[in-house]
């Protein structure tokens, strides 16, 4: 129960505390059908809520006032992130990418300082070599004045392990990158709570 004297706010379970929200058969089932808090409470929608019992327009709007917090939050996290001095910044700076449902390719653009000048979403949907274009990702890093980039996509399965079409991508756009004079710092493949560098990993020059 909610509020039992001598707990502190820390000891509360994931429904628990999702319960200062919605009602507590509510926030079973979204914890449930979402396997975590931060899924439950960031990518539950409007449609699905209303079909939940308890949960009228006043905790609709309190949980949507959450959602945009944490979004919030995440955008003044990666914001504070200026330059990649690892697969572990990358990871950091988009870490938005291991909550999406679907895979999306982006491109991260840099100076030779490795300061960051900005991103650039490439596809939506399946990541795989037929439909990821080397000549978007280097029209990008030329119209921003890039000469470093960095390749990042999603596993919304959770398991950033690369498949073989992630070997062919890379090996692609590795060497389109050589013959356009834009070097590609590494391929960063983001999973839940986890990622992989194929830099770390493989011969990558």
């Amino acid at each position: 129960v909610i509020g039992v004297s001598g707990r502190s706010i820390q000891e509360f379970s994931d429904e628990e505390l999702l319960q200062f929200f919605v009602p507590e058969k509510a926030a079973v089932h979204l914890v449930s059908e979402y396997q975590s808090l931060y899924d439950a409470v960031l990518n539950s929608s409007v449609k699905e809520l209303e079909k939940l019992a308890g949960v009228g327009k006043a905790r609709i709007l309190k949980l949507e006032s959450l959602q945009e917090l944490v979004r919030r939050f995440q955008r003044e996290k990666s914001n504070k992130i200026t330059k990649i001095r690892s697969a572990e910044d990358v990871f950091d700076y988009l870490e938005d990418m291991q909550y999406l449902k679907q895979e999306q390719f982006r491109v991260i653009l840099l100076n030779t300082k490795n300061d960051i000048i900005g991103q650039k979403i490439i596809t939506q949907g399946t990541v795989s070599a037929t439909l990821i274009s080397p000549r978007e990702i280097f029209n990008a890093a030329i119209k921003h004045m890039a000469s470093v980039i960095i390749l990042v996509h999603n596993h919304p399965s959770g398991n950033c392990e690369p498949s073989q079409e992630d070997f062919d991508t890379t090996r692609n756009i590795v060497q389109a990158g050589v013959i356009l004079g834009v070097h590609v710092l590494d391929h960063v493949i983001i999973g839940k709570n986890t990622h992989y560098s194929f830099r770390q990993h493989c011969d990558f020059e």
